[in-house]
């Protein structure tokens, strides 16, 4: 299920706006994909996962953050991933099981705030990574932080 609008729908690819709007027979699913507000109202309305969440974060925005990450796989149970896009939501890199930076994908170049790590990811993946140097604005990050309410 991928709750960002801008994704085309397929067999395997249920493209779901508005979470609210789901059956109780809808809310479960193998994988879940989107921004971080996004995973959260999923969270809220119930929806379990059996396999993975998938967090996207967007080129001139704030990475994914360990407090992040650490609430939604303690609400879905499964591993959680981010996936970092263009503004056009091209893939230009993605995170692995050894959660140690973003594995860029080909054509992906140097972005701000971030450094290209040319070893060798504990995964065993040989693709460089983006490895974030730069510490995100606090009241940016305050304001994107917030607690989830009790229901939507």
């Amino acid at each position: 299920m991928v709750l960002a609008t801008a994704f085309a729908p397929s067999r395997v690819v249920h493209v779901v706006p508005d979470v609210s709007q789901l059956s109780p027979a809808e809310c479960t699913v193998d994988a879940v994909a989107g921004t971080v507000e996004q995973l959260r109202q999923a969270a809220v309305r119930g929806i379990t996962v059996s396999r993975g969440v998938v967090v996207f974060t967007y080129e001139d925005g704030a990475c994914l953050r360990d407090e992040e990450r650490d609430y939604l796989w303690e609400r879905f149970g499964v591993p959680v991933f981010e996936q970092y896009l263009s503004r056009t939501n091209e893939l230009l890199a993605s995170e692995c099981d050894a959660h140690d930076g973003l594995h860029l994908t080909a054509g992906a170049g140097a972005r701000a705030g971030f450094t290209i790590d040319e070893g060798r990811c504990p995964c065993g993946d040989p693709r460089p990574r983006y490895i974030q140097l730069s510490e995100p604005d606090e009241a940016a990050e305050a304001e994107r932080w917030y607690p989830v309410p009790a229901a939507l």
